[in-house]
């Protein structure tokens, strides 16, 4: 009994470890937009809307790589600028407004305009 059980115990976990695997190869739109406003402390806003992250599958916590002038960022997906470490990058959803920051930093000013060129967000490659 006890060995049947085992058995049976294991099947489960090696069933409920292939599931991550599989939801894992689900495709993830890449969207594309420009910069609205750049704020005082050099938070840019920009024109892609939270709500075709969400209907594109991504969710809250989620690596984005938000890619300006060929150059990706890595940057989670998040509500609060507390989500993440001070100093580092945020794309965060504040009311309905995509705003790309650093946590408790002001944003430094790249040699070119990143209203120059289109922003995209896309999932992050898995290390």
């Amino acid at each position: 009994m006890k060995k049947t059980l085992s058995l049976l115990l294991s099947l489960v976990l090696m069933l409920s470890l292939a599931l991550p695997a599989s939801a894992a190869e689900t495709e993830y739109p890449t969207l594309e937009g420009g910069v609205t406003e750049i704020q005082k402390y050099g938070n840019i806003v920009l024109d892609i809307d939270p709500a075709d992250l969400k209907d594109g599958g991504y969710t809250y916590g989620d690596l984005l790589t938000v890619t300006v002038n060929g150059t990706g960022y890595d940057m989670p997906l998040c509500t609060n600028y507390s989500d993440v470490d001070t100093g580092a990058l945020v794309l965060r959803d504040s009311e309905g407004v995509l705003i790309a920051a650093i946590n408790m930093r002001t944003a430094p000013t790249p040699g070119s305009s990143p209203r120059a060129s289109p922003w995209r967000a896309s999932p992050s490659p898995s290390p």
